[in-house]
């Protein structure tokens, strides 16, 4: 828990500015995941517009997705996607269902209804298998857990976990590195391998005296999980991790404050590392990303928002102080040696 020596701007690290072009008729709501592949940034607003959003690599808005009903093409809560092939898979929660649409014209394809609610997932275009996270209640002590699914959302394998587990992991929870699919588990903070048969526990994040007594850990329902540690000083629940060179960074929660996330970095060949600090709101901006994807985050930032950006970082970021468009920010951190 101690904090880096190193400044900010040291471990800042890769740091792309793309400038999104959109057109006057369209209008970013709350972006709340990035992800990006060889094609596209893919821009998803699932708590107002219910939209995504498709840019090009250099910026150029593409289309849009925006198929709001009860009809066969349509959803009614766009809740996360996956990309395979050329085509594009929206789990729509409310509904249940799981709805194909073609890239890049999203062209409706089919749908298809599932039995059991998810909500983070993941795919990767080397695994024959979608690796997603499940509330969906087997017992009174387990949900679903960690699903492998086919890439019709079948379920192939599950690994349960207690309901509190589950309920404070996200989307943010699950990661792809070198073609391989990991699992962050909040409050033991494993960092597992997930293959199709198998979940293997690879990296610990040991807070030292912050981290959470096994007595805590264990309980299995979430309100008195958090009546406990409410009674103590804790950090936990690493999510958003990242592998870049030599470095492991991840953010975080201490106590209960969820609005705070701290961001932690790690080198993996000196075995130091530490809390990074942040001396004004961009950087906070920064080591709170909306998302993780590949490697490196995401997060954005609209030029016209003073307390957010003022003139020097506007300078910095070569924006002028009249252009409104957003500006995606892509991203990692590198403790050097």
């Amino acid at each position: 828990m101690n904090k880096l020596d190193a400044s900010f701007d040291d471990v800042l690290n890769d740091l792309n500015i793309i400038d999104l072009k959109l057109p006057d008729t369209v209008f970013l709501g709350k972006i709340d995941n990035v992800i990006s592949n060889d094609n596209f940034y893919i821009l998803q607003d699932s708590e107002f517009a219910n939209a995504l959003y498709f840019f090009n690599k250099k910026g150029y808005f593409v289309n849009q997705l925006n198929k709001k009903g009860d009809g066969p093409e349509e959803y009614r809560a766009l809740s996360n996607f996956v990309l395979i092939n050329d085509t594009i898979k929206v789990y729509d929660r409310a509904s249940r269902k799981v709805v194909k649409y073609l890239l890049p014209d999203l062209k409706f394809i089919s749908y298809k209804n599932i039995d059991h609610y998810i909500f983070g997932t993941i795919y990767d275009e080397n695994k024959e298998f979608i690796l997603s996270i499940s509330d969906e209640e087997t017992s009174d002590v387990d949900y679903l857990g960690i699903i492998i699914h086919d890439k019709d959302f079948n379920i192939l394998k599950n690994f349960s976990r207690a309901p509190a587990i589950i309920e404070a992991s996200f989307t943010e929870n699950l990661f792809i590195h070198d073609n391989n699919y990991f699992y962050s588990e909040p409050f033991n903070e494993l960092i597992y391998k997930v293959e199709k048969d198998t979940l293997t526990p690879l990296y610990k994040i040991d807070f030292g005296s912050y981290k959470l007594p096994d007595e805590i850990v264990n309980i299995s329902d979430p309100e008195e999980f958090y009546d406990r540690i409410r009674l103590g000083e804790y950090a936990f629940a690493i999510h958003h991790v990242n592998f870049t060179k030599n470095s492991l960074s991840f953010n975080f929660y201490r106590n209960l404050d969820f609005d705070n996330k701290l961001l932690g970095i790690y080198n993996m060949n000196t075995d130091k590392g530490g809390i990074l600090r942040t001396e004004n709101i961009f950087q906070e901006y920064l080591a709170n990303p909306i998302s993780k994807s590949g490697n490196h985050y995401y997060t954005i930032v609209y030029p016209s928002e003073s307390e957010t950006l003022d003139e020097s970082l506007k300078e910095r970021l070569k924006v002028s102080a009249l252009n409104d468009k957003p500006l995606l920010l892509e991203y990692n951190f590198e403790l050097k040696n």
